[in-house]
């Protein structure tokens, strides 16, 4: 079975919606022609006029209103017991050419009102809800077969011979306004599909200023307020649904040291090489969720959706790899790097009690050495190459 996409989904969702508003409509349009046609009877029956006379109360006002409901209730019928489960652009021609055939049944039953025509603006103005090019051509060519059968059929046979020529200017002037409409309907959604593309274009740029604002300009990853945005969906996630995560907070050793001995330059060199191993390390294990931050400076964090021991080989494959090398624009010497890793408990008050005793790890790495990895869970685990040391 053939899978409907995110699309189709919203392009059925939305001819649903207006079919049934439509629907409503035409029966709202029903009561109020009722009411009108009955005012139009009494109203000519005041009027002692040679019209009034003729105007029969069964020919111009219970045929068209019974025809016209038994249209109603019979497409309605139909489309709910087998049109609603066709395609979207079915059920609009559906739903469309029902208002095309009340319209000309009003028009046929009052042939000699050339201004009845006008009626087929209405479902070609109509289709334009549908926002389809297709939907929109599709009824004003049925609006111009329907008119020229009911020309052929009523009008011209039985107009006013007197009148040729006020009958041929109305059904050319008809065919105007047919192709008139039409040309407005398009107009009309081609202006809204540019009013949709900017605001789709408004909806890109402001998604694309939003991921920069996260970012940091020069390392490119996430940035101080994007960290604090991720860790209380995290913390909100571990309260809620209990899940498990781990933040290691990492600090490159005496970086200060690199800038004042060896040039700012170069130490965005050692800054760089230690965004690349972090980006290299935490896409090894594929756990989506992982994600890093420059915290500021020299200092960067990880958030992992793991428990602290994961969090801890993580942050030590880090470590390894960026001691191990060697800089030729530090006179061949290495950089080191400290980290503090803390798993998060509901023991903790909040993310400031939560990141502080991470950041106290971290501290207390420096403290005993500095190139280390500590880990607070209860008391301070301090790892160096990968073994447990008191």
């Amino acid at each position: 079975m053939a899978k409907i996409s995110n699309k189709d989904i919203n392009t059925i969702t939305q001819y649903r919606k207006w079919n049934k508003r439509l629907f409503r409509v035409y029966w709202t349009v029903f009561g109020v022609f009722i009411i009108f046609a009955i005012i139009l009877y009494f109203y000519q029956q005041l009027r002692d006029t040679e019209f009034a006379m003729q105007f029969d109360f069964m020919f111009y006002v219970a045929l068209p209103i019974t025809t016209i409901f038994i249209l109603l209730a019979i497409t309605n019928i139909i489309f709910y017991l087998a049109v609603s489960r066709w395609p979207p652009f079915v059920q609009a021609c559906y739903i469309l050419t029902v208002y095309i055939i009340l319209c000309t049944v009003l028009i046929s039953i009052n042939y000699h009102n050339f201004m009845l025509y006008t009626l087929y603006a209405g479902p070609i103005m109509l289709s334009v809800l549908y926002l389809d090019k297709n939907v929109i051509s599709y009824t004003c060519i049925t609006c111009v077969t329907a008119y020229t059968t009911a020309s052929v059929v009523f009008i011209i046979p039985f107009g006013d011979p007197d009148n040729y020529d006020w009958t041929t200017y109305s059904i050319v002037l008809a065919f105007t306004l047919l192709i008139t409409a039409y040309i407005i309907a398009r107009l009309i959604l081609a202006r809204i599909n540019e009013a949709v593309e900017a605001a789709k274009s408004l909806a890109r740029e402001k998604e694309q200023l939003s991921r920069e604002l996260e970012r940091d300009s020069f390392t490119r990853l996430f940035n101080h307020i994007a960290f604090y945005q991720r860790l209380d969906k995290f913390i909100q996630n571990a309260q809620n649904a209990n899940t498990v995560f781990s933040l290691v907070i990492m600090d490159i050793d005496d970086f200060k040291k690199i800038n004042d001995n060896f040039g700012h330059a170069n130490g965005d060199v050692v800054l760089l090489k230690f965004v690349e191993i972090i980006n290299k390390e935490i896409c090894k294990d594929v756990v989506e969720g992982d994600l890093a931050f420059r915290y500021g400076g020299e200092e960067f964090i990880l958030l992992c959706p793991k428990p602290i021991d994961y969090a801890v080989e993580v942050s030590e494959r880090i470590r390894k790899e960026f001691g191990t090398y060697i800089f030729p624009q530090l006179n061949d010497n290495c950089v080191t790097v400290s980290a503090g890793v803390c798993e998060y408990e509901s023991s903790f008050g909040g993310r400031r009690e939560f990141f502080s005793a991470a950041d106290k790890a971290l501290y207390y790495a420096k403290q005993e050495g500095k190139n280390r990895t500590a880990a607070a869970n209860g008391s301070y685990k301090i790892y160096s190459d990968m073994t447990y040391q008191k």
